[in-house]
């Protein structure tokens, strides 16, 4: 059930988490039938995890809002972080991370290549927003700790 805390104007919702650990969640929405849409969903996820072992997955935007929302307080430069995903959401808006595979970002490299301002350091700029341990479910809330990227390994 959705509820509202008074230090904050979004919806809370409280669940049992995949570990069986009790959360209560801020879902980041002022619309009540989202937040409550959001909560279905996380129970849903957290029990098909403890049920089934099946990891929840993320698009690209879920991910870029969650990263923009867990950094935008200590990010040095958001003005690059938001220049890098405007230029790779063309490319991969929409699509799940969790089955993002190499020749996914080989093939952004290759298309965006020579194109100003695109792909110069390609490597680095996918690497930024896409292999960026920050940018793991985990290290933004959402998810599982083993939770990755189909076959684009962790950053180091």
């Amino acid at each position: 059930m959705a509820y509202r805390r008074k230090d904050s104007p979004y919806w809370w919702v409280k669940y049992t988490d995949a570990s069986g650990k009790r959360t209560d969640r801020s879902t980041g929405t002022t619309d009540r039938r989202e937040a409550q849409a959001l909560e279905a969903k996380w129970r849903l996820e957290a029990h098909q995890m403890r049920q089934w072992g099946v990891q929840p997955e993320h698009t690209f935007d879920e991910l870029m809002v969650a990263y923009l929302k867990a950094t935008s307080d200590t990010m040095r430069d958001p003005e690059r972080a938001t220049y890098a995903i405007q230029r790779l959401r063309p490319f991969f808006t929409g699509r799940v991370m969790e089955r993002l595979r190499r020749s996914d970002v080989s093939a952004y490299i290759e298309k965006t290549e020579g194109r100003p301002g695109w792909a110069v350091h390609g490597q680095s700029r996918v690497g930024f927003a896409l292999g960026s341990n920050q940018l793991r479910p985990k290290a933004l809330g959402m998810g599982h700790p083993e939770s990755g990227f189909g076959d684009v390994p962790p950053a180091a």
